[in-house]
């Protein structure tokens, strides 16, 4: 499941964002594939050069993927400790 690093958004206010950003499965590359499995194109932060990444600025963040019964556990023990 992608959700949004938003620190003004629903996670933060359930009070979770936090646990789900260290539960993060960060996606560095994607590839797109034709119907017969050809690499179409490719992209993603993997593929920049060093300086190209530093441009971008640190601690940036972008999505978060989490399984999704990861994130149903945690949204639970939030209602339980509630």
């Amino acid at each position: 499941m992608t959700l949004t690093y938003d620190p003004n958004g629903p996670l933060q206010k359930l009070g979770v964002l936090e646990e789900v950003a260290k539960r993060d499965c960060p996606s560095r590359c994607h590839y797109l594939f034709t119907a017969d499995g050809v690499i179409k194109g490719y992209f993603g932060n993997a593929f920049y050069k060093e300086e190209e990444l530093n441009k971008r600025g640190s601690g940036q963040r972008g999505n978060l993927r989490i399984p999704r019964a990861k994130l149903r556990s945690i949204l639970s023990m939030c209602l339980v400790q509630c």
